[in-house]
Protein backbone atom coordinates (compact mmCIF):
# COMPACT_ATOMS: atom_id res chain seq x y z
CA UNK A 1 0.00 0.00 0.00
CA UNK A 2 2.60 2.24 0.79
CA UNK A 3 4.64 1.28 -2.57
CA UNK A 4 1.31 2.42 -4.18
CA UNK A 5 0.70 5.96 -2.79
CA UNK A 6 4.04 6.76 -3.14
CA UNK A 7 3.65 5.95 -6.87
CA UNK A 8 0.96 8.21 -6.68
CA UNK A 9 2.12 11.01 -4.42
CA UNK A 10 5.49 11.61 -5.77
CA UNK A 11 4.34 13.48 -9.33
CA UNK A 12 2.87 15.68 -7.49
CA UNK A 13 5.72 17.07 -5.61
CA UNK A 14 8.17 16.68 -8.41
CA UNK A 15 8.54 20.69 -7.71
CA UNK A 16 9.62 20.62 -4.38
CA UNK A 17 10.82 17.51 -3.40
CA UNK A 18 14.73 17.99 -2.80
CA UNK A 19 16.61 21.15 -3.74
CA UNK A 20 20.48 22.27 -3.49
CA UNK A 21 22.55 24.62 -4.92
CA UNK A 22 24.28 23.24 -8.28
CA UNK A 23 27.93 24.49 -7.29
CA UNK A 24 29.45 25.66 -4.09
CA UNK A 25 33.02 27.57 -3.39
CA UNK A 26 35.25 26.99 -0.57
CA UNK A 27 38.52 27.70 0.68
CA UNK A 28 41.39 25.86 1.41
CA UNK A 29 41.71 25.48 4.82
CA UNK A 30 38.65 26.60 5.91
CA UNK A 31 35.05 25.28 6.38
CA UNK A 32 32.25 25.12 3.99
CA UNK A 33 28.34 23.72 4.29
CA UNK A 34 26.30 22.30 1.89
CA UNK A 35 22.63 22.65 2.73
CA UNK A 36 20.10 20.14 0.93
CA UNK A 37 16.12 21.39 1.35
CA UNK A 38 13.52 18.75 1.30
CA UNK A 39 10.07 18.25 0.96
CA UNK A 40 8.28 17.98 5.48
CA UNK A 41 7.07 15.16 3.89
CA UNK A 42 10.19 13.33 3.83
CA UNK A 43 11.22 14.77 7.66
CA UNK A 44 11.40 11.01 9.28
CA UNK A 45 13.21 9.72 6.11
CA UNK A 46 17.11 8.59 6.75
CA UNK A 47 18.93 11.77 4.81
CA UNK A 48 22.41 10.72 3.32
CA UNK A 49 25.59 12.92 1.76
CA UNK A 50 26.89 10.21 -1.18
CA UNK A 51 30.38 11.45 -3.35
CA UNK A 52 30.88 10.46 -6.62
CA UNK A 53 31.02 12.20 -10.36
CA UNK A 54 28.25 9.08 -10.82
CA UNK A 55 25.39 8.59 -8.10
CA UNK A 56 24.93 4.73 -8.78
CA UNK A 57 28.83 4.53 -7.79
CA UNK A 58 28.91 7.17 -5.25
CA UNK A 59 29.51 6.09 -1.78
CA UNK A 60 27.73 7.74 1.35
CA UNK A 61 30.13 10.19 3.12
CA UNK A 62 27.71 10.58 6.56
CA UNK A 63 23.68 10.20 7.08
CA UNK A 64 21.59 10.96 9.58
CA UNK A 65 22.10 7.35 10.76
CA UNK A 66 25.42 7.76 11.26
CA UNK A 67 25.81 11.92 11.27
CA UNK A 68 30.02 12.18 11.89
CA UNK A 69 33.05 10.98 9.62
CA UNK A 70 36.00 13.06 10.76
CA UNK A 71 35.95 16.34 9.57
CA UNK A 72 32.16 15.94 8.13
CA UNK A 73 29.08 16.45 9.89
CA UNK A 74 25.89 16.18 9.50
CA UNK A 75 22.82 18.22 11.34
CA UNK A 76 19.09 17.88 9.72
CA UNK A 77 16.86 20.47 10.77
CA UNK A 78 13.19 18.86 10.20
CA UNK A 79 11.08 22.20 11.46
CA UNK A 80 12.60 24.05 8.04
CA UNK A 81 13.14 20.96 6.33
CA UNK A 82 17.02 21.18 5.45
CA UNK A 83 19.74 19.16 6.05
CA UNK A 84 23.39 21.14 6.35
CA UNK A 85 26.81 18.84 5.85
CA UNK A 86 29.70 20.76 7.27
CA UNK A 87 33.52 19.92 6.07
CA UNK A 88 36.22 20.89 7.78
CA UNK A 89 39.45 22.31 7.40
CA UNK A 90 39.13 21.90 3.70
CA UNK A 91 41.68 20.20 1.16
CA UNK A 92 42.13 20.24 -2.47
CA UNK A 93 40.77 16.12 -2.71
CA UNK A 94 37.73 17.72 -0.94
CA UNK A 95 36.87 19.03 -4.00
CA UNK A 96 34.19 16.89 -6.28
CA UNK A 97 30.75 16.16 -7.00
CA UNK A 98 28.32 15.52 -3.86
CA UNK A 99 24.75 14.01 -3.45
CA UNK A 100 22.53 15.40 -1.27
CA UNK A 101 20.36 11.89 -1.13
CA UNK A 102 16.59 10.81 0.91
CA UNK A 103 16.01 7.22 1.30
CA UNK A 104 12.22 6.75 0.41
CA UNK A 105 11.96 3.11 0.55
CA UNK A 106 15.51 1.24 1.09
CA UNK A 107 13.64 -2.35 -0.22
CA UNK A 108 12.56 -1.06 -3.27
CA UNK A 109 16.00 1.60 -3.82
CA UNK A 110 13.57 4.76 -4.11
CA UNK A 111 15.87 7.64 -3.32
CA UNK A 112 15.55 11.51 -3.87
CA UNK A 113 18.60 12.47 -4.89
CA UNK A 114 20.50 15.93 -6.19
CA UNK A 115 23.64 16.89 -6.71
CA UNK A 116 25.90 19.81 -5.67
CA UNK A 117 30.00 20.30 -7.03
CA UNK A 118 32.23 21.93 -4.66
CA UNK A 119 35.50 23.47 -5.30
CA UNK A 120 37.73 24.35 -2.77
CA UNK A 121 40.20 27.46 -4.50
CA UNK A 122 43.80 27.28 -3.50
CA UNK A 123 45.05 29.08 -0.64
CA UNK A 124 45.03 32.99 -0.11
CA UNK A 125 48.66 34.50 0.91
CA UNK A 126 49.88 38.22 1.53
CA UNK A 127 52.89 40.08 1.57
CA UNK A 128 54.23 41.20 4.88
CA UNK A 129 57.59 43.35 5.74
CA UNK A 130 57.69 41.23 9.26
CA UNK A 131 58.41 37.86 7.68
CA UNK A 132 57.01 34.79 5.49
CA UNK A 133 53.55 35.03 4.18
CA UNK A 134 51.34 33.59 6.77
CA UNK A 135 48.23 31.44 4.91
CA UNK A 136 44.81 33.37 5.16
CA UNK A 137 42.18 31.07 5.89
CA UNK A 138 38.24 31.34 6.05
CA UNK A 139 36.25 29.96 9.55
CA UNK A 140 33.29 29.51 7.32
CA UNK A 141 32.61 29.71 3.83
CA UNK A 142 29.13 29.01 2.37
CA UNK A 143 28.21 31.76 -0.28
CA UNK A 144 26.39 29.78 -2.42
CA UNK A 145 24.60 27.21 0.20
CA UNK A 146 23.15 30.06 2.21
CA UNK A 147 18.90 30.36 2.33
CA UNK A 148 17.47 33.56 3.30
CA UNK A 149 14.79 33.30 5.51
CA UNK A 150 12.08 34.73 3.82
CA UNK A 151 12.60 32.18 1.14
CA UNK A 152 12.94 29.55 3.70
CA UNK A 153 9.23 30.48 4.82
CA UNK A 154 7.64 30.61 1.33
CA UNK A 155 8.76 27.27 0.56
CA UNK A 156 8.01 25.95 3.89
CA UNK A 157 4.14 27.17 3.09
CA UNK A 158 4.32 25.95 -0.34
CA UNK A 159 5.43 22.43 1.23
CA UNK A 160 2.58 22.59 4.04
CA UNK A 161 -0.03 23.03 0.78
CA UNK A 162 1.44 20.19 -1.14
CA UNK A 163 1.98 18.00 2.30
CA UNK A 164 -1.75 18.45 2.58
CA UNK A 165 -3.01 17.92 -0.47
CA UNK A 166 -0.85 14.83 -0.76
CA UNK A 167 -2.32 13.19 2.60
CA UNK A 168 -5.99 14.04 1.43
CA UNK A 169 -5.40 12.19 -1.73
CA UNK A 170 -4.20 9.19 0.20
CA UNK A 171 -7.45 9.11 2.89
CA UNK A 172 -9.46 9.25 -0.28
CA UNK A 173 -7.60 6.54 -2.09
CA UNK A 174 -7.58 4.22 0.75
CA UNK A 175 -11.68 4.61 1.64
CA UNK A 176 -12.11 3.74 -1.80
CA UNK A 177 -10.20 0.68 -1.50
CA UNK A 178 -11.88 -0.70 1.19
CA UNK A 179 -15.41 0.51 0.32
CA UNK A 180 -14.65 -1.23 -2.78
CA UNK A 181 -13.24 -4.65 -0.74
CA UNK A 182 -16.12 -4.49 1.20
CA UNK A 183 -18.42 -3.84 -1.17
CA UNK A 184 -17.45 -7.01 -3.32
CA UNK A 185 -17.47 -9.15 -0.22
CA UNK A 186 -20.89 -8.25 0.53
CA UNK A 187 -21.98 -9.00 -3.46
CA UNK A 188 -20.09 -12.67 -3.01
CA UNK A 189 -22.46 -13.50 0.22
CA UNK A 190 -25.39 -12.23 -1.00
CA UNK A 191 -25.52 -13.61 -4.68
CA UNK A 192 -23.96 -17.23 -2.65
CA UNK A 193 -26.57 -19.80 -3.17
CA UNK A 194 -26.07 -21.38 0.01
CA UNK A 195 -26.36 -18.41 2.05
CA UNK A 196 -29.50 -17.60 -0.02
CA UNK A 197 -31.27 -20.95 1.46
CA UNK A 198 -30.26 -20.56 4.96
CA UNK A 199 -31.91 -17.09 4.46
Amino acid sequence: MEFIALLILMPLSSLCQLTAPEKVDGEFGGSVTLNCQYDLLYVSHVKQLCRGHDYYECSVVVSTIEPENGRISLTDNKIQGIFSITIDDLMKDDGGRYWCVIILMSLFKIHLKTSIDLEVSEELQWTSTMGPNPRITSDTVTPSSSISPIHIEAELNSHRLWTLFRWLLFAALAVCTVSVTCWTRFAKKSSSPGQQMKG
